[in-house]
């Protein structure tokens, strides 16, 4: 009996030993379990994480694209009036509904309207001569050669050259190669600034100020900023365009010519 005893505290042991290798073996098993939901909620939240930020990511897209419809609407005065004042030259135009209109008087920033007078006869825009063509920013564009008319046009390519035709007779267009464009407009046209304001009767006019963030107004200040040192062109800002500071219904804003834009981005490489 007594011989027999080192053999039943090796059972003993052995029993024990296994008892103790089974529940590490369940603990690993639930360990790995837990690892394994653990690694499932993370994959499902990247998942719907990255689905959300590219959920964003296209409706910023749809915004930016918006923007820009509506930025083009207050640019050719649809719903409303816009005063362009082209620099260095400083000539003004009346844009309304996608017409460019000259006033033989003043035009005034208070309202958009020639002489102050929104019944005062205003003239179509005619271009005379190569440099007047430098005012119309919508243009089309073909193998390095720019199609420009202050109204629609028939554009055709053939034999390697572009043809382009105003649809009238009144309205010329100038088929004219991107040098020669940058050489004849870079001193008359190279920055517009406009002046929009919108009609609050025309359903097609575009509110100002705008739920679409990527709509921007130079003339919408935060109060705050009242209180801040301005730079030197928001206090030019400020002089020029006082009167449509924070007013419903105004929208001025800047832009420089897509061409000597590049231009200019060129050389500086």
């Amino acid at each position: 009996m007594l011989s027999g005893y080192p053999t039943l505290k090796r059972l003993n042991y052995i029993d024990f030993g296994a008892t103790k290798i089974n529940k590490m073996g369940k603990i690993l098993v639930i360990f790995v379990i837990m690892v394994h939901i653990v690694y499932g909620f993370i994959e499902l939240y990247e998942a719907e994480h990255a689905q959300q930020q590219l959920a964003e990511e296209i409706s910023d897209i749809a915004g930016i694209t918006k923007a820009k419809e509506l930025i083009d609407k207050m640019k050719d005065g649809v719903g409303g009036s816009t005063i362009a004042i082209h620099y260095p030259s400083g000539r003004q135009f009346i844009h309304r509904n996608r017409w460019i209109m000259m006033c033989n008087g003043l035009i005034s920033r208070e309202n958009g309207h020639c002489n102050g007078n929104a019944l005062e006869s205003v003239t179509a825009f005619k271009p005379e001569s190569t440099s007047d063509y430098c005012y119309i920013k919508s243009y089309h564009s073909m193998n390095e050669t720019l199609c420009l008319s202050p109204h629609p046009v028939d554009v055709s390519f053939e034999n390697n050259t572009i043809k382009c035709e105003g649809q009238s007779d009144f309205f010329p267009a100038l088929a004219i190669s991107i040098d020669d464009y940058l050489k004849a407009c870079e001193k008359i046209s190279s920055n517009v600034t406009y002046i929009y304001f919108a009609n609050d009767h025309d359903p097609d006019h575009v509110e100002i100020p705008n739920e679409n963030p990527h709509v921007k107004c130079d003339n919408e200040v935060d109060n705050n900023d009242f209180n801040k040192t301005l730079s030197p062109r928001s206090q030019k800002l400020m002089r020029d365009y006082s009167f449509a500071i924070n007013k419903t219904g105004v929208c001025v804003f800047s832009e420089q010519d897509k061409l000597i834009l590049k231009l200019l981005q060129y050389l500086k490489l």
